[in-house]
């Protein structure tokens, strides 16, 4: 069963954001696989991302990737929260 992944990085910008996935997301050109979808919210309050990857095993292997990446673009430390899904269909 998919997992859905939240994370909340207070303070970051669009900007940072935008960085990251020059870097090592979508942007780049590289496959991220394993992510079934992807989505990115920027308030005054900073940024929040939810994923859902096709599996626990799928999320941790990007990890390598993205965490040094949010890392050099200046993201705070964050906790995830992890949800095991129910259901997941494309709309």
């Amino acid at each position: 069963m998919p997992l859905l992944l939240e994370i909340e990085y207070p303070g970051v910008t669009a900007e940072q954001y935008d960085e990251v996935q020059r870097t090592a997301g979508t942007r780049s050109g590289r496959t991220i696989e394993g992510l079934i979808s992807h989505v990115a919210i920027v308030s005054d309050d900073g940024l929040r991302v939810l994923d859902v990857w096709e599996s626990r095993e799928a999320m941790e292997a990007f990890l390598p990737v993205i965490v040094p990446a949010t890392k050099a673009a200046g993201f705070p430390d964050a906790a995830p929260r992890l949800s095991q899904t129910h259901n997941v269909f494309p709309a």
